[in-house]
């Protein structure tokens, strides 16, 4: 079954310390683990997109994505049909084929959970 990420508590604290500890790690030693989460599928790259433009969170997801070894596809507002012409269903159906996750900042949480109903892959 597919775990998305939509709301803070979507993980149990647990879950939330491991994360935490995990970017410590990786603080302190940026290549100590490149471990990638989409290696399961084989897929490598991670669908990005952004319908509000936003220089820190794309490039820190960039490089997050890059440095454990995926491959970001950046998705900016003015490059996707996204809600317009394609609904948000389809897209979703087209890029679960394509991608190991979808990363989606958005205004709407409707749509990400729209995305996420309809996705095999992850949802963040």
């Amino acid at each position: 079954m597919t775990r998305h990420f939509l709301l803070d508590t979507d993980l149990t604290q647990a879950e939330q310390n491991e994360v935490l500890d995990l970017a410590l790690e990786l603080k302190k030693a940026p290549y100590s683990n490149s471990t990638y989460a989409g290696e399961g599928s084989g897929r490598k790259t991670v669908a990005v997109i952004f319908d509000k433009t936003s220089t820190r969170t794309r490039v820190s997801f960039a490089t997050g994505i890059a440095d454990l070894g995926g491959v970001p596809l950046i998705i900016g507002a003015g490059e996707s049909q996204l809600g317009h012409k394609e609904s948000i269903t389809d897209t979703a159906r087209v890029l679960e084929r394509m991608v190991s996750t979808i990363v989606w900042r958005t205004y709407a949480q409707a749509g990400l959970e729209e995305m996420a109903a309809a996705s095999s892959v992850p949802v963040i």
